[in-house]
């Protein structure tokens, strides 16, 4: 797998080239000017340096030249092909050198440019260079035009011919280090001249540094361990070993050692420096491992700790890693998707096409995210499929380029999409479909931005008649000058809603009636959106409501004057009364009293007829005497007002039953009172209610040998009911609507005396306060009477036990 080149350090090697490019083009420069004036200096580059000859100083001038113009900085430079021509014609000058070599040619261009007389006892050509040094410059020149060649592959590709140069350049080094003429002649007689080597090996290392995209260049440049490693021993691997066999050599020619003992020491130095050398590479190796690990363990915690679905893929589309909110989204453990293909997670159907998706991510990795414009959905292990959105960043690992992709799972957001869709359509639908409301939405500053039909019927406009016309336009001209529109708003701001009810104009400058509500609508951040108005045409309820003016203003007349016409009737219905109470009762009492006297002065003298039929006038009298008492009373209640108390209704009872001690003489009657609550009433009135329900109880009772009265109260429909049960005669509940009506009894008065008037009273008093009354019954077992009172509700803790006792 490539190594990944640091940009730092490319951009460091790169400035490296550039410096071996202009240094190996002066020295070309150099040399041929050492040839045109004939300098010694200047063609051997230095004092006492065997002259370069002028075929090879050509060579390097083009070489630089070729390996600066890749670096240029204006674009001209680099378009132009003078890249390739250069180095062509390095290579042309090697080949054809090497083929004088080989088949004894001489083409001529050994002293094309200068004559070069031959030195004594040298038998080869003048002006040709050593076979060495024309297959040196084959092998660059040949790099040299492999250089622009784009892609890793022209990167890889110069690397063999860099090495196969650099070993000619190194070995001619090492034997002029080491004064050995074979390793510098190894060609023949004629050698590489030390400037030479040195020129070459610059030149091959700029080579090498131009192109760190791949290969060796990309290995040195890298970050990694092996880029790091190289460039910490290498050097070292390189000078300890040359310099330690210089000092072996010196050390024997000045005779401080024997050949021997310099062979030992040589050893023996070499042993320490690389056993040294390995023992600080693995010192800086370990704790490189650590740190690594360190930062692998805490990228791990990070990832761990990521509440998104994180996965990680190399470039194969495997996946490497997965942290535990993958395994809960997707339902896959750990170990089922380590190693498995990414497309495991995507539908069927979008598979073949995610394949070459993510091939040309890998080829442009950034930070992105994944399918925009697409929908994208996961799969989960039981099959179900889930939308999703996914968000790619490269990582550069020691194993190669690996992409984190962020799984969110956004099922909830689309839900809430759809709702916000189907709320917009359906309030889209409700606007539009409101014929009888005018909705229109105002922009901040009181535009009208949409219009609605019911708009454009009630106020007459077309939508693109009034969309973007300010809204007072609706409003009279009076209500314009006082601002009435621009307060409308501004409450509506402040207090969010705004309401009245007021004149508008329609596009006809006709005026009506309407109902105007205008709403703010703010934004999460606060700010003011716009408005909301909702006009409503209420010309017609105006219209009913003045009419309902008038008649309620006739119906007050009508009540005024009914009301007088019954306050005449009730005086004189007052006036009736006290004349019935007063002309009844005197002749009532004058015949009660005649009879009492024919009894009383002529009684023994009567036959019994007689004095049965004075009897029966008597009875008669008295009946009627009560009757008109009872009469009076039931009259006086429509008038007599009610005076509220706070009476204990036990209190009332106890009373009465002291008043009615008189009818119960002799007889054996069971009371059971009950506790009765305290309320608001009128005593007077209640006392009336409970006297005449227990008179009649007592009066009920009287065939039962043993009469049992209750009185308590109950919780009926949320309320208080009070009840007087008794064990008397009873009556058919067929007759119960009878019971409460004037002078209707459901006993004969032979059995029973009474003026059929005392249970009107009760309901009349029940009513007054706002209660209602009503009794069961059966013939034989007895009778309830029930009633309530308008303020009397059950209270928390009422004691619903009644007390006992005998009288």
């Amino acid at each position: 797998m490539t190594a990944q080149p640091d940009p730092r350090i490319s951009s460091a090697l790169r400035l490296f080239s550039r410096g071996v490019a202009a240094g190996t083009f002066l020295v070309g420069c150099l040399v041929l000017l050492g040839w045109v004036l004939d300098v010694a200096v200047l063609k051997g580059v230095l004092p006492g340096i065997v002259a370069m000859k002028a075929n090879a100083g050509l060579g390097f001038a083009l070489a630089g030249l070729a390996l600066w113009l890749p670096h240029a900085e204006r674009p001209v430079w680099r378009s132009l092909p003078l890249t390739q021509i250069c180095a062509l014609t390095v290579a042309l000058i090697g080949l054809l050198t090497l083929v004088e070599y080989l088949f004894g040619w001489n083409l001529g261009i050994d002293q094309l440019l200068f004559q070069d007389a031959p030195r004594a006892g040298d038998t080869s050509d003048p002006g040709r260079m050593a076979p060495i040094t024309a297959l040196s410059f084959l092998l660059l020149g040949c790099a040299l035009l492999l250089l622009k060649r784009k892609g890793p592959q022209g990167a890889r590709a110069i690397q063999p011919l860099i090495v196969a140069a650099g070993l000619f350049f190194l070995v001619s080094l090492v034997g002029y280090t080491y004064s050995v003429a074979s390793f510098y002649q190894i060609t023949g007689p004629t050698g590489m001249a030390l400037p030479t080597a040195l020129a070459f090996l610059l030149l091959s290392l700029g080579i090498l540094c131009a192109r760190t995209d791949a290969g060796l260049g990309a290995l040195f440049a890298s970050n990694d361990l092996g880029g790091l490693l190289l460039r910490r021993v290498l050097p070292a691997a390189i000078g300890i070993p040359l310099l330690l066999g210089w000092l072996r050599m010196e050390g024997e020619k000045a005779g401080y050692y024997s050949a021997q003992f310099s062979l030992g020491l040589f050893a023996t130095a070499n042993l320490v420096c690389y056993v040294l050398l390995i023992f600080l590479g693995a010192q800086w190796i370990g704790r490189l491992d650590r740190e690594t690990k360190k930062a692998e363990a805490k990228f791990r915690a990070l990832l761990e700790s990521a509440p998104t679905a994180m996965v990680i893929v190399n470039r194969e589309g495997c996946i490497v890693l997965v942290n535990a909110p993958t395994e809960k989204l997707f339902g896959y453990s750990r170990e089922e998707l380590i190693g498995k293909p990414v497309e495991i997670l995507v539908p069927e159907k979008w598979r073949s096409m995610h394949s070459a998706y993510r091939g040309g991510y890998f080829a442009a990795p950034q930070a992105r995210p994944m399918g925009a414009g697409r929908e994208l959905c996961g799969l989960r292990k039981n099959g179900t499929q889930f939308p999703v959105e996914i968000s790619l960043s490269p990582l550069e690992t020691e194993e190669g380029r690996l992409t984190i992709a962020a799984v969110l799972d956004i099922t909830a957001r689309r839900q809430a999409e759809e709702v916000l869709r189907r709320s917009e359509e359906s309030h889209r639908l409700l606007v539009e479909g409101a014929k009888e409301h005018a909705i229109f939405w105002l922009e901040p500053d009181g535009r009208v931005a949409s219009w609605n039909p019911g708009a454009e019927r009630i106020k007459g406009y077309q939508a693109e008649e009034i969309i973007g016309k300010h809204f007072s336009c609706f409003y009279p001209p009076e209500d314009v000058a006082r601002g009435k529109p621009a307060r409308e708003l501004a409450v509506a701001a402040s207090e969010g809603r705004w309401e009245d009810e007021g004149l508008q104009v329609r596009k006809d400058g006709s005026q009506f009636w309407a109902n105007v509500v205008i709403t703010a609508l703010g934004g999460a951040d606060g700010m003011l959106r716009g408005y909301v108005n909702v006009t409503r045409d209420i010309t017609e309820r105006k219209r009913a409501e003045l009419q309902i003016r008038k008649l309620n203003a006739e119906l007050e007349g009508r009540v005024a004057a009914r009301t007088f016409e019954l306050a005449a009737a009730n005086i004189e219905l007052e006036t009736f009364s006290y004349s019935v109470s007063h002309d009844l009762r005197a002749p009532l009492r004058h015949m009660h009293g005649f009879a009492k006297i024919l009894l009383e002065d002529f009684g023994p003298s009567l036959d019994p007829s007689a004095q049965h039929y004075l009897h029966r006038i008597q009875d008669a009298t008295q009946h009627m005497g009560r009757l008109v008492d009872d009469l009076l009373n039931l009259s006086r209640l429509g008038r007599q007002p009610l005076h509220l108390e706070r009476t204990g209704l036990n209190t009332l009872v106890e009373e009465i039953l002291t008043d009615l001690q008189g009818e119960t003489c002799g007889r054996q009657i069971e009371w059971q009172i009950g506790s009765l609550p305290s309320v608001e009433c009128d005593p007077g009135l209640i006392k009336q209610v409970f006297a005449n329900l227990l008179s009649n109880a007592l009066k009920y009772t009287r065939p039962r040998e043993r009469a049992v009265i209750e009185v308590g109260h109950r919780a009926a429909d949320g309320r208080v009911a009070l009840f007087v049960r008794d064990n008397g005669v009873g009556f058919n509940m067929k007759y119960a609507d009878k019971l409460f009506g004037v002078f209707q009894r459901l006993h004969a008065q032979e059995d029973f005396e009474g003026t059929g008037v005392g249970l009107a009273i009760v309901q009349r008093v029940v009513r007054k306060h706002g209660g209602d009354v009503w009794a069961e019954a059966e013939p034989g077992t007895g009778a309830t009477f029930y009633f309530t009172l308008g303020a009397l509700r059950p209270a928390p803790g009422v004691d619903n036990k009644m007390s006992r006792g005998a009288a």
